[in-house]
């Protein structure tokens, strides 16, 4: 009997031993685990082997035989527990990694439509908001995955968003295209507006100021009022005597991502003898 009893020991704690390695290989394979999490799941997983394996050697009395396997299945849930655990660690990882990756592809486009300059600011503002609800709702799936066993999931979301966020991406895309066939109508006909401006401003108000403020006036009343005006290099030559001053300089107009250039170029009347 006690025999038997030695060797049902020898034999559960053997039984432990293979299936602690079996778990510490299984936590080795979780690839969203870190190191650190890994290195204390196995050593849980250790933890949890000597435990039971030192409840089983207290077992000396054969005619609590039976106790033995009662303690290696104790063994058994202690070990599916420190892997379980791992294996919801690696979920989570996944988790915040896909979400994290998510909120990055979000950015990525939302940054794209920004530098589209012919889009108004409020396509601007409807696009990047359609993105940031898409990529809420599928950071919220993944949220709500708790099953390892669904964690393929995990990836078929964020694979959908991704998809989700590149059409509103190509669809601002292409109302940026048409929005600037547009803009270089205007930019041309601002333009037309802006030589008229230049040509009839008093020579006395002639400055970066007066002229801009002008310009900007008669443009918005056009109904162009998207455009931005810059007035570059404004130098002034004063009128002597037999001899005419000059006003010089350049006014820029953009509207979306069309530049337009009107140079100013006006004569300042000669001084008479009587000045």
């Amino acid at each position: 009997a006690g025999q038997d009893l030695s060797n049902a020991k020898d034999k559960a704690k053997a039984d432990i031993d293979k299936r602690a390695e079996e778990t510490k290989k299984a936590i080795d394979a979780m690839p969203n685990l870190t190191d650190k999490e890994r290195e204390e799941a196995k050593a849980n997983v250790d933890k949890a082997a000597e435990a039971s394996k030192a409840e089983i050697d207290k077992v000396t009395d054969p005619a609590f035989k039976d106790s033995v396997d009662i303690k290696k299945d104790s063994a058994d849930k202690a070990l599916d527990q420190v892997e379980n655990d791992a294996t919801n660690n690696d979920l989570s990882n996944m988790k915040e990694a896909a979400k994290s990756d998510i909120d990055s592809r979000a950015d990525a486009a939302k940054d794209a439509i920004d530098q589209m300059e012919d889009l108004t600011p409020a396509q601007k503002a409807d696009a990047k908001a359609d993105i940031d609800k898409k990529a809420e709702e599928a950071k919220g799936n993944v949220d709500n995955i708790t099953d390892a066993s669904k964690k393929d999931e995990i990836g078929s979301h964020k694979d959908s968003v991704t998809d989700e966020i590149k059409k509103k991406q190509e669809e601002s895309s292409a109302t940026n295209a048409v929005n600037a066939k547009d803009n270089v109508k205007k930019a041309e006909e601002a333009v037309k507006k802006a030589e008229n401006v230049i040509g009839e401003i008093k020579i006395s108000s002639t400055d970066e100021t007066a002229i801009k403020t002008e310009v900007k006036s008669e443009l918005n009343k056009s109904g162009i009022d998207n455009a931005d005006v810059k007035v570059n290099d404004l130098n002034k030559t004063p009128a002597k005597l037999h001899e005419k001053g000059k006003i010089t300089g350049t006014v820029e107009i953009k509207v979306g991502s069309t530049t337009k250039t009107v140079e100013v170029n006006q004569e300042l009347p000669e001084l008479s003898t009587f000045v």
